[in-house]
């Protein structure tokens, strides 16, 4: 609830720049949330492994199953990350974006989030 409130919020603040500012933010954001994609299947298999564990009563090795694939997640994201910024300039702004002012706002993105 709380994450839907802030990308509300955002898309407000977003919205109040105009058109072409807009259209960046909802390419940049599908672009996020393609790279969290990732990192969020292997969550959902590690609730599913977990579960079985904690539900079996053997809570330290469901312990030592959730810190290993927590590092293993925030690797595969941290790679994947690096791999959409290596592609190119900024993935969205040559291949998505349709207008050369979407395309300059595109490549500024990185900089503003940073």
């Amino acid at each position: 609830m709380a994450w839907r409130a802030a990308y509300v919020f955002s898309v407000s603040v977003v919205g109040s720049m105009g058109t072409v500012a807009l259209a960046t933010h909802a390419y940049t954001m599908q672009l996020i949330l393609f790279i969290l994609l990732f990192a969020a299947t292997l969550g959902l298999a590690a609730e599913i492994m977990v579960g079985h564990l904690v539900g079996a009563g053997r809570l330290h090795q469901a312990d030592r199953l959730v810190r290993r694939l927590l590092g293993r997640g925030l690797l595969m994201a941290l790679g994947v990350s690096l791999v959409v910024a290596l592609a190119g300039r900024w993935p969205s702004a040559g291949r998505w974006a349709g207008s050369p002012p979407m395309r300059r706002s595109s490549l500024a993105a990185p900089c503003c989030c940073a």
